[in-house]
């Protein structure tokens, strides 16, 4: 089972009981409701209090037989929206994890880029270039092979000489 929905599942789970809690509340209070108006209407039927005016309140009044099915009703619609609440709830919590680490991926590239190039001309710096030429070292070593570096080192190279060869590099293009 992935990941995903190992956890989809578990957070389902975890939310599915803290709704359904409220729903066996909602249950224990019908019962609660049941047992006093079975009481009164024991007590208006017959005009005592007991077990006796209970018990026959429940066998001769059809009102409250409808209102003695009210908790198993009560119980199996919270389970029901209990459950569904908790998937919806879980599936929203997936989407969202899954966005938010999209966003890392697409800003853990973004920061390669600005770590590896230069923010004015966007071309490669040192940092790139040390990698790149310790990568054409070991393949020239692992093939036996011969490599040569170029380079050029500019004085008093400035920004503006930078941006004027970025202009005329894309005048080029």
């Amino acid at each position: 089972m992935p990941l995903a929905s190992k956890t989809l599942s578990f957070n389902a789970q975890l939310l599915k009981a803290r709704v359904n809690k409220y729903a066996y509340f909602g249950v224990a209070i019908s019962i609660v409701a049941i047992i006093i108006a079975t009481v009164l209407s024991g007590y208006f039927e017959s005009g005592m209090l007991g077990l006796k005016a209970f018990v026959h309140a429940q066998k001769t009044n059809s009102v409250l037989w409808f209102l003695d099915s009210m908790p198993f009703l009560f119980s199996f619609w919270g389970q029901y929206v209990g459950t569904m609440m908790a998937y919806e709830a879980g599936a929203l919590v997936m989407d969202q994890t899954h966005e938010f680490r999209s966003q890392t991926v697409a800003l853990e590239h973004q920061v390669m880029h600005d770590a590896t190039h230069d923010s004015l001309t966007d071309l490669p710096n040192r940092i790139l270039f040390r990698d790149r030429a310790e990568q054409a070292i070991y393949g020239a070593k692992r093939e036996k092979g011969k490599l040569a570096i170029l380079l050029l080192d500019l004085d008093r190279f400035n920004t503006d000489f930078r941006i004027a060869f970025c202009l005329n590099s894309i005048a080029l293009a």
